[in-house]
């Protein structure tokens, strides 16, 4: 390697490799927005539409279709969602609450902090549409620092809130991958759970964009795992080495052919291992006596029909999911089962800022007689009763009914870009809501599951009081106090996002 021996080829080299190249890229990033916002400000005329009800015309004529602010998305992913294109003829008659339905999908992508559509004047009834965009941050390192256990209330009381049981980690979510709304989830966790997941989602592969794939592969090794139920509770093992080992693989295809429907047909290979020491706590744990190892195919369909307004946060439309798998397939005969599963949702916007939201589902499985780790459970994953949330209520069928009844105190939503210079950024959104609820749920209990009939076989209700507060990015923070059939009672927490 040559030396530098003079201070002036140090600065030639640090100019040419550094300075040089850093320079020349902010000045056609600056150059390419100016031209980009003067060549699109040269097309756009000036009269805009403020008042959608007050056009004078029938129907309207769109010329072309604008999109500013998508610096990643491509512009057939945004087309995807609009029901109208250039050269459409609409009709005047509903126009704005089209128009909201249209921001509404694409709000609901999740690639988008900010959605408006605004229509234009040319001449006469023919108009141009500009849709303007902020887009959201895409990339969220995460590192992993949560309960090994199914809420905080489970972790807090059951678990008598030890910190041992806190697993570590990182996950790397990308989201809008390619600017085509691809999806790839990696998770290296350790702790109670040493886990390795990936996966990825191509939403469109097709040039008519209605098929999609998806793929995963999951690892766990659990040094601490439950092997029982007791009185719908959980009952742990801990150990110094593993004591249940999973290996999950699943490949699936999702066809859209209009707005609001999405089917999914989908393969999975599940393989489960146990120690010794689980299969002599609970000889039915994989299904037969002394059983270690569980190996089986499984096919599943599901179909969602989503007319949500805010995914994150709904306050009117409707949300039906429903599927049905079967679980075996002649290949090993360690489990032979059918699952069906429906949840529907309905929304209403009462006015003054009132909402009222009901849910109603279920699930079956179908036979009875199952490995205790494949049992139905309520109280694991989206069927969970409010007020029960200390206990996991084990039965071949169950079905929930939910109502909750809302009000928003305040609601903050600014825009920061005079002090955040990064656009996906730069939105401070917070609201609060007060709510109250009260659900029912009936449980059938497994026939010979006698250490956990205390909830079963009966009618179950609950309801409480709290507030929700929900901010940017899918992050909607619950606190609840709630009152339960067996005159129990206590304060909730809970949380979900886009993580």
């Amino acid at each position: 390697m040559a030396k530098i021996s003079k201070t002036s080829d140090i600065g030639k080299i640090v100019w040419v490799n550094i300075l040089g190249p850093c320079i020349a890229i902010v000045l056609l990033t600056l150059s390419g927005n100016l031209i980009f916002q003067n060549s699109a400000n040269a097309q756009m005329p000036a009269k805009y539409y403020t008042n959608l009800e007050d056009i004078p015309f029938d129907s309207l004529s769109i010329d072309r279709i604008f999109i500013i602010g998508n610096k990643r998305t491509k512009e057939r992913i945004i087309r995807r969602e609009l029901d109208f294109t250039d050269g459409d003829r609409v009709s005047t008659g509903g126009l704005k609450e089209r128009i909201k339905k249209n921001e509404e999908k694409l709000t609901n992508t999740s690639l988008f902090q900010v959605v408006k559509i605004s229509l234009v004047e040319i001449n006469n009834d023919r108009v141009d549409v500009i849709v303007r965009l902020v887009e959201r941050w895409y990339i969220f390192p995460i590192p992993v620092l949560e309960l090994a256990d199914r809420n905080f209330n489970d972790w807090w009381k059951n678990q008598n809130a030890d910190f041992s049981r806190i697993e570590w980690g990182l996950k790397l979510y990308l989201y809008n991958m390619r600017g085509r709304n691809e999806t790839l989830r990696l998770q290296g966790q350790f702790g109670f759970t040493k886990r390795f997941k990936i996966s990825y989602e191509f939403p469109y592969i097709d040039k008519k964009q209605r098929f999609g794939l998806g793929f995963l592969f999951d690892y766990k090794q659990n040094k601490n795992t439950y092997y029982r139920t007791e009185d719908n509770i959980l009952v742990f093992l801990d150990s110094d080495h593993w004591l249940r080992e999973q290996y999950i693989g699943d490949v699936s295809t999702t066809y859209r052919k209009g707005f609001y429907s999405v089917h999914k047909f989908g393969g999975s290979f599940y393989n489960t291992e146990v120690n010794d020491t689980i299969a002599e706590l609970n000889p039915n744990y994989l299904g037969q006596e002394g059983k270690t190892q569980q190996r089986f195919l499984s096919l599943y369909y599901s179909f969602a029909n989503d007319k949500r307004d805010i995914a994150a946060y709904p306050l009117h439309g409707s949300y039906f999911v429903g599927s049905i798998s079967k679980n075996g397939l002649g290949v090993w005969d360690d489990i032979n089962n059918i699952q069906l599963s429906a949840l529907y949702y309905k929304y209403i916007d009462i006015g003054k800022q009132f909402y009222l939201t009901g849910n109603i589902g279920g699930q079956y499985l179908t036979p009875t007689d199952q490995p205790y780790n494949v049992y139905n459970r309520m109280g694991i994953g989206r069927f969970t009763l409010r007020g029960y949330e200390l206990y996991v209520i084990e039965g071949p069928f169950f079905i929930q009914n939910q109502w909750t009844f809302r009000k928003l105190l305040f609601k903050i939503d600014k825009n920061l870009s005079s002090a955040i210079p990064i656009r996906s950024l730069s939105r401070f959104y917070l609201a609060l809501y007060a709510k109250t609820y009260f659900d029912l749920g009936y449980i059938e209990g497994y026939p010979n599951n006698e250490l956990n009939r205390r909830l079963t076989n009966q009618l179950l209700y609950s309801g409480g009081f709290g507030v929700d507060l929900v901010t940017i990015y899918d992050l909607v923070l619950r606190f609840e106090y709630t009152f339960n059939k067996q005159s129990e009672s206590g304060f909730v927490f809970g949380f979900r996002g886009v993580f």
